[in-house]
């Protein structure tokens, strides 16, 4: 199951979004929101929102994932541990009490905006939208750097990946792949966007919900369906 999570306000209203995926292929959706804040405020609406679209995966598959896959935008100053000890391990904890098992947990910090830029070697042109870079500049941690879209104009803005907790069998290599893949899986636009769509996804809502219904409650059946997008 892949989770994305983001934020969106209006005025007064503040809203933490989440989208997550129902079915084997990507291509059904659970979403939900909740008021977002500062502190564990925040931390705690990471969870709200993730249970919920847990709960929206078992009810049509009548089983919880064995795996989450979870993105959420983050800002390059944001603490690792804090998310680690508030959010990855808190939700382990609350799976295992709601579902008594022990779910494969994959947490990925996407920082949108970073100094970084990479070009050819002749610095003329833009990497091609599939980039990697892994090694050199990266930390020591598990993180990378993915341009996935393709630039017409100016200099492309990598993401910057940092997979804060690693429970997952998938291998590096077969990750980065994923999300990339995922970058073609928006039904709003052909070809690649710039970040995976679980998390695209997971921005709209936010944003819908905050600029468009001013945060009011949506119904059980819509929260099945893309209505945001």
């Amino acid at each position: 199951m892949l989770i994305g999570i983001d934020t969106g306000s209006k005025g007064s209203c503040n809203l933490m979004a989440a989208c997550g995926t129902t079915n084997s292929t990507f291509s059904l959706y659970s979403s939900a929101t909740t008021k977002n804040g500062e502190g564990d405020r925040k931390f705690n609406a990471m969870l709200e929102v993730t249970l919920k679209c847990v709960e929206g995966y078992v009810a049509r598959n009548k089983s919880p994932p064995k795996e989450l896959i979870i993105f959420f935008n983050a800002s390059p100053g944001d603490q690792i541990n804090l998310y680690q000890e508030n959010y990855s391990k808190k939700l382990q904890e609350n799976f295992q009490k709601t579902y008594s098992i022990e779910v494969r947990l994959t947490v990925i910090m996407v920082n949108l905006r970073n100094s970084e830029r990479f070009f050819t070697t002749d610095h003329s042109n833009n990497v091609k939208p599939g980039t990697l870079v892994s090694s050199g500049i990266v930390s020591k941690n598990y993180d990378f750097f993915i341009i996935s879209q393709q630039s017409r104009g100016g200099c492309s803005i990598p993401n910057h990946y940092k997979v804060i907790t690693a429970e997952s069998k998938l291998e590096e290599g077969h990750l980065q792949e994923l999300i990339f893949s995922q970058c073609f899986n928006y039904v709003n636009w052909t070809g690649s966007i710039k970040i995976p769509a679980i998390l695209q996804y997971a921005k709209k809502c936010a944003r819908f919900n905050a600029e468009v219904m001013n945060g009011m409650d949506v119904s059980h059946g819509l929260q099945s369906r893309p209505y945001f997008v």
